[in-house]
């Protein structure tokens, strides 16, 4: 069993170190909380419509509303995982750790070393929403990575 988190900012290359690494080690699979969540959104799911004013704004989806959804996503992930986007708060830390404990944890800072902006950007990334994301980021998922430091 080997359960490895992706963990950065908007625009940090997550899904594209994911990527890379899939190749490489094609006996894992892949969990993104962003592409289950707008798969939701986009079918018009009751959880969908929850939670798509959150992503709209920017704003991180509340413990309550999304621990259900992605850690039963997880439990039927199987026992060799990359994971990006979740765990995001020390909530959702307790959670995992309770039903598919993580065994490593990779931060990612991609930032253009001239500019210092994000070096990947997403069709659906509005520079205010954009914005928010990194904000979040910085209040609460820089918690996580230093709870499994």
């Amino acid at each position: 069993m080997l359960r490895v988190l992706l963990s950065g900012p908007a625009g940090s290359g997550k899904n594209t170190v994911a990527k890379m690494l899939l190749k490489e080690f094609d006996q894992f699979g892949y969990f993104s909380a962003g592409d289950v969540i707008r798969d939701h959104i986009q079918r018009g799911t009751e959880f969908g419509q929850r939670i798509s004013s959150f992503v709209r704004k920017g704003e991180l989806i509340p413990d309550s509303i999304i621990n259900g959804v992605l850690l039963e996503e997880i439990r039927h992930a199987g026992n060799k995982l990359i994971l990006n986007g979740y765990p995001r708060t020390l909530g959702q830390v307790r959670m995992i750790e309770e039903v598919a404990p993580l065994d490593l944890v990779v931060e990612l800072r991609g930032k253009d070393d001239i500019t210092g902006e994000p070096l990947f950007k997403r069709e659906d990334d509005a520079a205010e929403v954009v914005g928010r994301r990194l904000e979040v980021h910085e209040k609460t998922e820089s918690k996580v990575v230093d709870y499994y430091r």
